[in-house]
């Protein structure tokens, strides 16, 4: 008869060897494929006779934007380590891409808030008579500027934001 070590009867032991823990960046995939659902679900039920207003297409540009970032993972998790336009791309770009786009997130309440009120204000008067594909594209431009405005307030130099 052999003799077990105590090493492999102990419960530490067996419970390493049952549940191998997920690697953080599948955890974060799968946390941004759950996020993507639930956008596509609020997307979904929202009703269709209603008008539309800022807060409609910032929405969707957010599930945009998380839908880029999970897609981003996805090749870098597929691929590992890669060169594209001279630019290698390693596991940690999975943590800088989510970064930005957490501190981006961070930022954009306010922009998003203050264009939101006026838009409801102006919607609610009733004071501008815009016809509906001027209204849209007035939307659309405003939720492009706020993001590259925001991203490049995130992205922008260190030294100019510490004075």
């Amino acid at each position: 008869m052999t003799a077990l070590s105590s090493e492999n009867c102990s419960f530490q032991y067996q419970l390493r060897q049952t549940n191998q823990p997920l690697d953080v960046n599948y955890l974060l995939f799968l946390i941004i494929l759950g996020k993507i659902l639930l956008n596509i679900l609020t997307l979904g039920m929202r009703r269709k006779n209603t008008c539309q207003n800022f807060m409609e297409y910032f929405c969707i540009s957010l599930a945009f934007v998380d839908l880029l970032l999970l897609v981003n993972i996805s090749i870098i998790l597929y691929f590992r380590d890669f060169v594209l336009l001279s630019i290698r791309f390693t596991k940690y770009h999975i943590c800088l891409f989510t970064q930005i786009i957490s501190f981006t997130y961070g930022f954009l309440h306010y922009p998003v808030f203050l264009t939101a009120c006026i838009d409801y204000c102006l919607n609610f008067s009733k004071t501008t008579k815009l016809s509906f594909k001027c209204q849209k594209l007035f939307y659309f431009f405003t939720v492009i500027l706020i993001w590259i405005s925001v991203l490049a307030y995130v992205l922008g130099d260190p030294a100019i934001y510490q004075s």
